[in-house]
């Protein structure tokens, strides 16, 4: 099993917000993903392929990695670590 959070999305929008430093509106910053030619996200999708199976703790990722990113659903589990309260 590989638990993860799409690190490689994280760091990919980290090296944005460093690039262009405060002048990137959140906007533009939810919208912006990692292209095929990114290396951390080449070795995220190739340890997902590898695993079993893969839980995903948001459901916007889980859906990048399905249909973006071409990640067979039976691949993927959406296991949240947060809980509502309200339920």
């Amino acid at each position: 099993m590989h638990p993860t959070d799409f690190h490689s999305l994280r760091e990919w929008r980290g090296r944005i917000l460093d690039d262009s430093g405060a002048s990137l509106s959140s906007s533009m910053l939810n919208t912006s993903i990692p292209d095929a030619s990114d290396v951390s996200l080449q070795r995220e999708l190739a340890s997902i392929h590898r695993s079993d199976l893969t839980l995903v703790c948001s459901s916007v990722e889980i859906k990048m990695l399905r249909e973006r990113y071409g990640i067979a659903a039976d691949k993927l589990v959406y296991a949240p670590f947060f809980v509502d309260r309200e339920r």
